[in-house]
């Protein structure tokens, strides 16, 4: 069980980020180089209160959230900005 998270900067500086392979870098010395940020929304409506517990109340619903990611995408300063929102649907 993951420990909970007390503050935003908590919740920053515990994000899980991938890496790009040794190989990859070397390839992009000659190009010409981009910020392509992609970021994962969850959609309000499928957040209920067993779901998402490891998230602190205060940031699990984007009325808290949008700020916060206006803000993260800002001082990222990405050429590209891909949001993916996820939404669930029973079939």
């Amino acid at each position: 069980m993951s420990t909970p998270l007390n503050s935003d900067v908590d919740v920053i500086n515990n994000r899980r980020w991938i890496g790009v392979s040794r190989h990859h870098r070397a390839c992009a010395v000659d190009a010409e180089k981009f910020r392509l940020l992609t970021y994962n929304i969850l959609s309000d409506h499928c957040i209920d209160d067993a779901s998402y517990t490891y998230c602190p109340d205060q940031l699990r619903y984007m009325s808290s959230r949008h700020e916060r990611i206006v803000a993260e995408i800002a001082t990222m300063q990405p050429h590209v900005v891909c949001l993916q929102v996820s939404l669930s649907t029973s079939g």
